[in-house]
């Protein structure tokens, strides 16, 4: 009996009876998302690691992209393709060689001359007109002439 008197007294309290809803119906509530993966080491080889001026610099070659991958410490910086026709790779060779790496070991790991070298790092401190000039090539500035184009229809009369 005391508890129908409580019933009556607060009928607040007392729960609806309300049909239960079925499994489908009851909504899950909502899962976060996992978290992204750290990124992996570099499955490249390292060829210009830290030195003493450059404590936190390293590059690595990842062979299964054919890129180059630049870190300061362990955040990665830049990526830049393994193409030395590129305009990044020459950039890349030009900010190494104005932040004071040996140029003589950056010509030994990619393969390039010194004096190259030394133009792609003027070519950064230069002009932007020259700066293009100079990392288009050699190759950009030439044009094929009337005298070309009328000597190569003489030797080869056939368009392909």
């Amino acid at each position: 009996m005391a508890s129908l008197d409580c019933d009556r007294l607060f009928p607040e309290l007392v729960p609806d009876p309300k049909p239960l809803a079925s499994p489908s119906a009851v909504t899950k509530p909502a899962r976060r998302k996992p978290k992204p993966e750290p990124p992996c080491p570099p499955s490249g080889q390292l060829i210009l690691g830290a030195d003493k001026r450059h404590p936190v610099l390293s590059v690595y070659h990842d062979e299964d992209h054919d890129q180059f991958l630049v870190y300061h410490g362990f955040e990665i910086i830049e990526i830049v393709p393994d193409d030395p026709q590129s305009a990044a790779y020459k950039l890349m060779l030009g900010r190494f060689y104005n932040c004071g790496i040996k140029a003589r070991s950056l010509c030994e790991t990619f393969s390039i001359d010194p004096k190259t070298l030394r133009r792609f790092g003027r070519a950064l401190k230069s002009a932007p007109e020259e700066m293009v000039r100079i990392l288009e090539g050699r190759s950009a500035a030439r044009k094929i002439t009337a005298q070309m184009q009328s000597f190569a229809r003489m030797r080869w009369p056939d368009p392909l």
